[in-house]
């Protein structure tokens, strides 16, 4: 909560959401970071498992380029026809986290 205005703040991934939208062809840069920030990526083999989720999105998403950090991914990709941003994100965050 704001102590000015005593309403709860929105986050600053939220107001990076506002107006967003999916357009098929369009390029997108994601960067998305690990739960708490914990530098799983590390690892190499979680690092890997990440990088073959990004792959297999192929059909839905195009990768352009992408840069796996510690604690973060960068993500350059284009749409594929009929693809949602979100739908694509929630895979790629769903799969890797298993």
């Amino acid at each position: 909560m704001s102590k000015y205005s005593g309403k709860k703040q929105q986050s600053h991934a939220e107001d990076l959401r506002k107006g967003r939208f999916s357009e098929t062809g369009r390029i997108y840069h994601v960067t998305t970071t690990t739960f708490e920030r914990k530098p799983i990526f590390n690892d190499l083999k979680s690092a890997r498992v990440l990088i073959n989720t990004l792959r297999k999105e192929t059909p839905r998403a195009h990768t352009l380029a992408f840069v796996v950090m510690p604690d973060h991914l960068h993500w350059l990709m284009q749409l594929e026809a009929s693809s949602q941003l979100k739908v694509v994100l929630q895979s790629i965050k769903s799969i890797s986290s298993h």
